[in-house]
């Protein structure tokens, strides 16, 4: 049940999840969700301001409501020689109304406000696959997420555009264990496509809607893992392995404290960790 005393929330917000078993080694799962969110303090009433963001809250923002579905099927224990194979196929598609984001104030265009997006749409599918081979364990997935936007629905130039943009996503994770010395050695990989965006920008005093697009750029972590003698586990490694930053970003937006212009800041950079962390536990029985 849910309960709020300015917006008008549902009643009930529905949820289903099925999980079919086709046969032994077949999976298949289905789910719906109805979904709900009121705006938060912050994006109604609160005010940002320093040297590199400019946002306002807005108190005539509109709840969000959504559809979500999503499907899988899954494949278990396919025999490959020696090897163990997991593979899942999934489909998602959500449809949103009134969606907020932080957007340009038409009142003063320096500033950034809390904005509603009167339709907006996502869709996509993923392919992930789990392998087993004696102490060696490897997860390779890939994606392919299309978002859709109203303004694709508009006049020309916008018909043009296509009415959906589209992005890969592949990532991996591989981790080989020595049980006889208690180590494990992980390594992280993924790589983000290119992703393109709608951006609206003035040309001859007129406003012109184009696509933007970010560059691709890989990210990797590698760590070690080692216990020492089942109460503790020293951790030491490497984050952000080729040392990414900034991406390139064509947007000709660069007016505004959240403009979309320029480089594109990712991460500090490359960095180094070593933690330890102890686990202690004692079983206590009792005579009766």
């Amino acid at each position: 049940m849910v309960r709020n005393s300015v917006y008008d929330a549902p009643p009930v917000i529905p949820s289903l999840n099925t999980l079919v078993a086709l046969n032994k080694k077949l999976d298949m799962r289905l789910a719906y969700a109805r979904g709900f969110r009121a705006p938060s303090l912050r994006e109604l009433y609160f005010n940002f301001f320093d040297a590199s963001h400019s946002i306002t809250g807005n108190t005539h923002l509109k709840a969000e409501y959504s559809n979500s579905f999503n499907g899988s099927l899954t494949r278990h224990d396919i025999a490959l020689s020696n090897l163990g194979l997991d593979l899942t196929l999934s489909g998602f598609y959500n449809v949103f109304s009134n969606l907020i984001e932080i957007g340009f104030n038409p009142e003063q265009p320096d500033v950034n406000s809390y904005i509603n997006i009167g339709r907006s749409k996502t869709a996509g599918g993923s392919l992930q696959s789990n392998l087993r081979w004696k102490t060696l364990k490897g997860i390779l997935g890939f994606s392919y997420t299309g978002r859709y936007d109203e303004l694709a629905e508009g006049e020309n130039p916008v018909n043009a555009l296509p009415k959906y943009v589209w992005w890969p996503e592949l990532s991996s994770n591989i981790i080989y264990s020595v049980p006889k010395a208690g180590t494990s050695f992980n390594l992280a990989y993924k790589l983000n496509g290119r992703k393109p965006a709608y951006e609206v920008t003035e040309q001859n005093g007129q406003q012109v809607l184009g696509l933007a697009k970010t560059s691709s750029y890989n990210l990797a972590d590698f760590s070690v893992n080692k216990d020492i003698r089942k109460l503790a586990t020293l951790s030491f490694g490497v984050k952000n392995l080729f040392n990414v930053t900034r991406i390139t970003n064509t947007s000709s937006d660069t007016g505004g404290a959240h403009s979309t212009g320029g480089p594109v800041p990712v991460s500090y950079g490359r960095s180094f960790f070593l933690g330890l962390t102890f686990q202690w536990s004692k079983n206590l029985s009792y005579n009766k």
